[in-house]
């Protein structure tokens, strides 16, 4: 909040006042039961589980590319 003040000469009083004031307010929680480690947890496991679905999902196309090569082989081999 703010003021401006000036004073009557006539009533024996004279000069200029100013005034200023300014508030804030912080809250910070000194304690949130946990809720940000959990959630740090559960986001760790989460990127655990995706990286064992995509090894998963690599060693799957391996295992097709390793197979339809060896079907390609073996039906080139029977037309030759």
């Amino acid at each position: 909040s703010s003021a401006y003040r000036r004073s009557d000469p006539l009533s024996g009083q004279d000069g200029t006042t100013n005034t200023a004031n300014i508030g804030a307010t912080l809250t910070i929680p000194i304690y949130s039961g946990g809720r940000t480690s959990a959630i740090v947890r559960q986001n760790k496991e989460s990127l655990s589980q995706a990286r064992i679905e995509v090894d998963v999902s690599r060693d799957t196309v391996r295992q097709a590319v390793t197979s339809a090569w060896t079907q390609y082989t073996a039906a080139q081999q029977t037309v030759a």
